[in-house]
């Protein structure tokens, strides 16, 4: 009789184990899938959003005065998700006299601007948004890896992390994980690259140095390995003005935004300035529409 408690027993115990196991593994795929997915198989059309460059004037006061503007016009365009390709804060050098606390309040008043943005946000790291090339105030309050891969249905997206030390660079380390997730995610519809710095330097605007995109060597040797893949455009910010070149199919974007000129009179202007970008995918074509803030 007592084997046979015993007995049930144990299964009892197996039981609640499995069923224990199989709720983790639902939830993994729910979070995985099915909340980031298109809802039918009809063909995939959607939208996200590209903005970038929302550091303030001063390190030392005050914010971007337009972070809570754009939300707001970032919330009516109703994209799937945000992507901001970096400098989000004003980071910089202590010895600039850029202090830990500096950075704290920066992220601290980005943040409450971010809880009331009703899409997803990813974020690009930036030369800017560290303090003596550290990214430890980047990644603790932003909550994002510094390079990582997200999907949307058959779209992969793929986040570099091309300002690793503050310049245009990527370690061996992450191209080797960046050629196993290309090599994991080869059967996808289409696949997107996303970085702060721009890879080439097709459109360099004046006042710009071509050292402020990826080293030749680097970008060509990247070129290489994207076009064996799926990816079908590589957007990268950190200027501000827009470029689209296309290279063996890739396109190389520059969706670069710029928040100061927005200050001044519009006669004071010298070019129309975007503060985000809204991108349509509609079975293969890719659209992408500045906005601005005025």
């Amino acid at each position: 009789m007592h084997a046979c408690k015993t007995y049930f027993t144990y299964l009892a115990h197996i039981g609640i184990a499995l069923a224990k196991s199989l709720l983790i593994v639902t939830i993994i795929n729910f979070l995985q899938c099915n909340f980031f997915q298109p809802k039918d198989n009809s063909p995939l059309e959607f939208r996200f959003a590209i903005t970038g460059n929302t550091f303030a004037e001063s390190p030392f006061r005050g914010k971007n005065e337009l972070f809570e503007t754009l939300v707001k016009h970032l919330n009516s365009e109703n994209p799937i998700w945000v992507i901001h390709l970096g400098d989000i804060v004003h980071g910089g050098k202590k010895w600039m006299g850029i202090s830990a606390q500096d950075l704290e309040r920066q992220y601290r008043d980005v943040k409450n601007c971010v809880y009331k943005l009703k899409p997803l946000l990813f974020t690009v790291k930036g030369e800017k948004d560290m303090l003596d090339a550290s990214s430890d105030y980047y990644l603790h309050y932003m909550g994002r890896k510094s390079h990582y891969s997200f999907n949307y249905g058959p779209i992969h997206c793929i986040v570099l992390d091309n300002c690793e030390e503050g310049t245009p660079s990527i370690s061996q380390l992450q191209i080797n994980w960046l050629m196993r997730d290309l090599w994991r995610n080869r059967k996808k519809e289409a696949i997107f690259v996303f970085a702060h710095y721009p890879f080439f330097d097709f459109d360099v605007p004046s006042g710009l140095t071509k050292d402020e995109c990826m080293p030749p060597k680097l970008a060509e040797a990247l070129h290489s390995l994207f076009i064996a893949y799926p990816v079908k455009m590589v957007i990268s910010g950190h200027r501000t003005s827009f470029s689209r070149t296309v290279k063996d199919g890739i396109e190389y974007i520059v969706a670069g935004c710029e928040f100061s000129a927005i200050h001044l009179p519009a006669q004071q202007r010298t070019k129309k300035t975007a503060q985000y970008y809204v991108v349509d995918y509609r079975n293969g074509i890719i659209t992408i529409m500045p906005r601005s803030l005025d």
